[in-house]
């Protein structure tokens, strides 16, 4: 009997880590092959990472590495939020395609903006991001996402989920591609399980209850734009070779009291994402109005 494939891809930031390790892990260990918060498996990071030749040329390997890891299970969930990497989403569903037999997807979405903030205060904590969130915005005008060094890393296109979800439904079919909410896992969480559960076709036990722990949690602006400078001072005494003190830093780099997000950033990313993510977050279409 083949085995039932699903394939968690994110996005990242819509409770990823969480599914990971507070829901599929807790499963049987013969079912859940993905991603855990101790252990990203190296043929999951061939499949997400390796670049297109590289890939080409290990494509049967894996193909039967797959086949021998799935042999004998009647089902497996995989899950990585690197499928939905910004600027690699498009290659990633189709890898998908090509290394699974008959794969059924699961999807989740959010808020395109809220996304954003959270993954640049995520960025600033952990990636060492030291500039305004502007500036690592790519709009995307000319969909040239592939220039890594000259573009921003935040490629707004790969959010244009009138895009997107048709992507996957073409590719395996419109019933075997769950789309959920984030929204809907923070505000009813019972019922988004339920989904999950019934898509995935098995019983998701303490779902509710693991869905009032966060496995990860925003800092505050006011602490996000602190760590901004500490980054910046950091990159500073990099590039000077030269230690500086609090008064020094200040004169070169001193701060300019801003929000998070300019209000005519939030206004055009408002109107571009109402484009495009409507029938998802119709409240986008409200607010550009």
């Amino acid at each position: 009997m083949a085995t039932k494939v699903f394939v968690h891809v994110g996005y990242g930031k819509t409770a990823t880590s969480w599914l990971q390790d507070k829901i599929f892990a807790k499963l049987d260990p013969e079912i859940y092959l993905g991603k855990r918060e101790e252990d990203f498996p190296r043929w999951m990071i061939d499949i997400n990472y390796l670049d297109p030749i590289a890939y080409d040329q290990r494509r049967e390997q894996m193909r039967t590495d797959l086949d021998a890891r799935l042999t004998d299970k009647s089902t497996a969930i995989i899950s990585s939020e690197a499928f939905t990497n910004l600027g690699a989403l498009h290659q990633q569903a189709h890898r998908i395609k090509d290394l699974f037999s008959e794969p059924r997807i699961v999807l989740v979405l959010r808020h395109p903006i809220k996304w954003l903030i959270s993954n640049y205060k995520y960025c600033v904590e952990y990636e060492d991001f030291h500039l305004n969130f502007e500036d690592y915005l790519d709009f995307g005008e000319r969909r040239t996402p592939f220039a890594l060094e000259k573009r921003p890393p935040f490629y707004l296109p790969d959010f244009f989920y009138d895009e997107t979800v048709p992507l996957y439904q073409n590719l395996f079919g419109h019933d075997d591609v769950l789309v959920l909410r984030y929204e809907d896992f923070v505000s009813q969480p019972v019922e988004f399980g339920d989904k999950l559960g019934q898509f995935l076709g098995m019983q998701l036990p303490g779902f509710s209850i693991a869905s009032q722990e966060k496995v990860l949690v925003s800092k505050g602006d006011q602490d996000v734009a602190d760590l901004r400078m500490k980054n910046l001072r950091v990159l500073a005494e990099r590039c000077t070779g030269n230690q500086l003190d609090g008064a020094e830093f200040d004169r070169l780099c001193r701060p300019i009291e801003r929000p998070m997000i300019l209000p005519e950033t939030k206004s055009a990313l408002t109107n571009l994402f109402a484009k495009h993510c409507a029938a998802y977050y119709p409240e986008l279409t409200a607010e550009s109005a």
